[in-house]
């Protein structure tokens, strides 16, 4: 199964499109825009080409079922505004692929599920051996957790 991971942010988005079970990545990147009109369209335009190879979207989201994600603002701090801003970044994201057709699961970030990882790790655990920032790094997590919340 072809997984894409969204990690959205304020200033920073994050997109992975994993191959699962075999843990690999297909193709990563990061969109770095400061308005999210913005950074929506050069998600739209950097996972355009790869539509019919997706089965399933995961986006981070700030809340699901009462339970909070931890956003965090540019110094690396958790901020209410980046709960905010990253509310609506991952709703607009998760509504954009909707509309496209695609099956859409909304992931809460949780402790413990590789998030933040430490990069050297994170290589060896995906067997990727590119660069990547750590928003994209978290995106193909997301993807993983999406894929076992859609089971």
């Amino acid at each position: 199964m072809r997984v894409l991971g969204i990690d959205p942010g304020a200033g920073h988005t994050g997109w992975a499109i994993v191959d699962l079970p075999e843990r690999t990545i297909f193709r990563i990147g990061t969109v770095r825009k400061d308005n999210w009109a913005e950074t929506l369209e050069g998600l739209k335009i950097a996972t355009a080409g790869y539509s019919g190879l997706v089965s399933l979207v995961a986006v981070n989201v700030p809340s699901k079922s009462g339970e909070k994600a931890a956003f965090f603002d540019r110094s690396g701090k958790k901020s209410p505004m980046a709960i905010v801003k990253n509310g609506v970044t991952s709703g607009e994201a998760a509504g954009y692929f909707l509309g496209l057709g695609y099956r859409v699961v909304k992931v809460t970030s949780k402790p413990r599920h590789g998030l933040k990882m430490n990069a050297k790790l994170w290589a060896r655990y995906w067997g990727h051996d590119g660069r990547c920032s750590e928003d994209a790094r978290d995106a193909a997590q997301i993807a993983l957790i999406g894929a076992e919340e859609a089971k």
